[in-house]
């Protein structure tokens, strides 16, 4: 739950923007950029697939390696 009121605040109502395309264009590219690698250079599934990996490790790391 989260007080609408802080969407009031500009600095809060641009970072939750801000996160919000971030988080859009990050899930457009994890679900199409493997279709476009497998698609436009003829990869296998496979290593289309580990080739996503560096960026799909950084999303889960990211996260837990930033301070509280």
């Amino acid at each position: 739950m989260i007080d609408l009121a802080l969407l009031r605040q500009p600095r809060f109502a641009a970072a939750v923007l801000a996160m919000f395309g971030y988080a859009a264009c990050a899930q457009v590219m994890m679900t199409f950029l493997p279709l476009y690698l497998q698609n436009a250079f003829g990869l296998p599934a496979v290593r289309a697939g580990l080739d996503m990996l560096p960026f799909a490790i950084a999303m889960v790391i990211g996260p837990i390696s930033a301070p509280p």
